[in-house]
Order: structure tokens, then sequence, then C-alpha cells
């Protein structure tokens, strides 16, 4: 797994160093993470789940204030028994300052087992965000959210629900810009903890997920940014006190939006 992050941020500084300019440097750069993330998955143990997921997502702006987002997601996992998911997202973001802003909204999703046993999952959750600090050309985005999950399997009656709790640390970094703009290639990266459970005691749980990200992004205009992004879970069961690395994914992204001139 560090090897994959070495070659990786290697692979980026050698893009960034090239003069980008023009479409052919934004493929160089995205055939040189994807043939780094294919050796990625060659290294690994055979016990690692590969997965491929593909979000789009719509932002209207309503006024200076409120955006309405709607995404549509679909993710499949390779492990036995293979696990596809598709979900839609609905929510709402007011932003209360330049620095902070809250959201909140439903997700709607269906699990599709291999095993038969596919499952309806309702998410409502609400979170805020504080984009701090800015300096050179990096602009931190700290997120904290709360969810509650709840999930009915197809074969059962009973809704089983799970209140849990995301704290993620995002940032893009311009490369052939000062700002992301028109024309703009830029790096990403996240680290993100989540689904650490609350007990009816309101003590924490020791079960955890790390998710750590790392990709490019292209923003050919004001409406549209596309990013491809690989992504690494770490993750520890209830009573471990040791992360065990059992994810791999590739992640495509576009983003659209609307209203935004």
């Amino acid at each position: 797994m560090e090897l994959f992050f070495i070659v990786l941020i290697l692979s980026l500084l050698l893009v960034i160093q090239t003069t980008l300019n023009t479409l052919k440097y934004i493929v160089l750069g995205l055939v040189i993470v994807i043939a780094t993330a294919s050796f990625a998955f060659s290294q690994e143990s055979s016990g690692q789940n590969k997965q491929f997921w593909a979000y789009t997502y719509f932002n209207w702006r309503l006024n200076d204030k409120w955006v309405y987002n709607h995404d549509f997601g679909y993710q499949h996992s390779y492990a036995s028994p293979s696990l596809t998911t598709l979900f839609t997202r609905s929510q709402f973001n007011s932003q209360l300052s330049g620095l902070f802003s809250l959201h909140g909204g439903l997700n709607l999703i269906y699990k599709i087992n291999e095993s038969n046993s596919n499952a309806l999952e309702v998410r409502p959750w609400a979170g805020a965000k504080l984009r701090w600090p800015y300096f050179w050309r990096l602009n931190f985005v700290h997120y904290l959210r709360f969810e509650e999950r709840l999930e009915v399997i197809q074969s059962q009656k009973d809704w089983d629900s799970h209140f849990r709790f995301r704290y993620r640390l995002s940032s893009n970094v311009p490369i052939n810009h000062a700002a992301i703009t028109d024309g703009t290639l830029y790096g990403l990266f996240a680290y993100e903890i989540f689904s650490v459970s609350f007990g009816d005691d309101l003590r924490f749980t020791t079960a955890a997920t790390q998710r750590f990200e790392l990709g490019l992004g292209y923003q050919q205009n004001i409406k549209n940014r596309y990013e491809f992004v690989v992504m690494g879970y770490n993750s520890k069961a209830e009573g471990s006190d040791n992360y065990n690395f059992s994810d791999l994914v590739f992640f495509l992204k576009y983003r659209r939006f609307i209203n935004w001139e």
C-alpha cells in the first residue's frame, strides 16, 4: 500500500513538472494514475477487495446562500459474493459565510447481492463544512456529518438502524493555474473516517473505517468537472485495535454546475 502511494505521488509530480495547457497532458496524467493503480492491484494480497465506483453530481445554485444537489451513484465490489450498489442522494446546502456551510439530505440506496440477500437502505443525514485554512494553492475543507442508516433485507421485515458519524479532510490543488478556473488540471486528496457507531449508552464502539484518496481532476469550464480517484480502505472490526487494508477502488466522478455563471 505504501509503495502504491509513493509511485502515485511521483506520477503526479511528473505531471506537475510538465507544462499542462492542452488536453493531451490531462490524458497523460490519467494514464499514469491508472497504470499506477493497476500495478498496485497486482502487488496486493489475494484477500483484498477490488471495487469500481462511478458518481454523477448535479449542483443547482438557487441563490447566493442556497444550493440544491442531486447525485446518482453506482458501486460494484468484485468480492465473492459480488455486491452492486445503486443510490440517489438529495441535499440542500446553506452557505452561512465564506468559510462555513450547513448541509442536510436523504440517500436512497439499493444493494444487489450475488447471494440474493438484496437490501434497501434509507439514510437521512446532516452535516457542516469548514473551509480553512487557505495558503499557497491549498484550500482545506473539514466536513463533519451525522447520519441514521435504516436498512431492511429483502427477505426480512424488520429494519436495522445505526447512528454514525463521518469526518472528512480534503483539498484540491490546482496544477497549471494559480486557482481552479477554466482549463485547470488539479490534484486532489482526502482522508475520511466513518462508520463509528454510537451504542445504546452513547459510548463509541471501536469499529471504524478509514479512507485515503488521491486523484486528478479537470475543470473544463464553470459548468463541468471530471475527476479520477484511487481510494484505499483501512478497516478494523469491533474489539480490534489494528486497521487492515481491505479495499481498493477506482472512482470516476462527473460534476455538473447549473446556474453558477
